[in-house]
């Protein structure tokens, strides 16, 4: 990882499964700075550069300026950076629509064995791909506090593992 995209998606520093803000996030002017100097040296397609945006703005909290930005590019990356905006929101039914919304996307045949290879990861991948829809549920199961649901801090690691691969996906 870069020195910039090491500044945005700190994985010591991952955003929590809900909607609340972390104190100690970058603001999204400071998103946007880091994005820049990446972009410098990683000029993305026209089509990537906002996804890449939204996905630094989601790690950091900022869930309506990214929603502003995926709620009209209807491509399969798009959709599920779409998904992931309304699971953390914690609009699962609508996230699971979104994730449906995706098709293939080649990111699930690398992160599938990632993920299974994690604590309690094995739950959220179903034919050796990682399953958004499974993860969410997880998640929701979780945050409604249910019976069997994976430990918090392990659905942290999968999301900041999910958003990690995202971010390689797309600036690859």
């Amino acid at each position: 990882m870069s020195d910039a995209s090491s500044k945005l998606f700190d994985p010591a520093n991952p955003p929590g499964l809900g909607p609340d803000p972390r104190a100690d996030r970058l603001s999204s002017g400071e998103v946007e700075r880091e994005l820049g100097s990446f972009f410098v040296d990683h000029p993305p397609g026209d089509e990537v550069r906002p996804l890449v945006r939204a996905l630094a703005l989601l790690w950091h909290d900022h869930l309506d300026e990214a929603h502003v930005i995926v709620q009209d590019h209807l491509s399969g990356a798009g959709a599920y950076l779409h998904g992931i905006m309304h699971r953390r929101e914690a609009d699962y039914w609508n996230a699971k629509y979104w994730f449906r919304r995706v098709g293939g996307q080649p990111f699930f045949g690398s992160f599938g064995p990632v993920v299974e290879a994690m604590p309690g990861g094995e739950k959220c991948v179903v034919g050796g791909l990682f399953d958004p829809a499974e993860f969410t549920d997880a998640v929701e199961q979780s945050v409604r506090r249910q019976g069997g649901a994976l430990p918090g801090a392990q659905l942290l690691a999968i999301q900041a593992a999910e958003f990690q691969s995202l971010w390689a996906h797309l600036t690859a």
